[in-house]
């Protein structure tokens, strides 16, 4: 009994649809991700050089932002809740 060797491209190809529309799933998400890694890190790059821009000018580090909602937020949530409706 011989053994069939199949070709390494022939086992790649998705079989049916379902195979197919997982794999374009896939590289879309896979091309989002990529997308949003690099703003990311571009926005991280951007506040270390601003950082250190302020270090140089002031001597010192600026102040650290509070990541608590604003004034502004806080009734604009309160309305999406249904709170604070007349």
């Amino acid at each position: 009994m011989t053994k069939q060797y199949t070709h390494a491209t022939d086992q790649r190809k998705p079989r049916n649809v379902l195979e197919s529309q997982l794999i374009d799933a896939i590289c879309q998400a896979q091309t989002i991700r990529e997308y949003w890694m690099k703003l990311a890190t571009g926005r991280v790059a951007t506040e270390c050089m601003v950082e250190r821009f302020t270090v140089e000018l002031h001597g010192k580090r600026r102040e650290q932002v509070s990541m608590a909602p604003s004034r502004r937020v806080r009734p604009a949530r309160k309305q999406k809740d249904g709170i604070g409706f007349s």
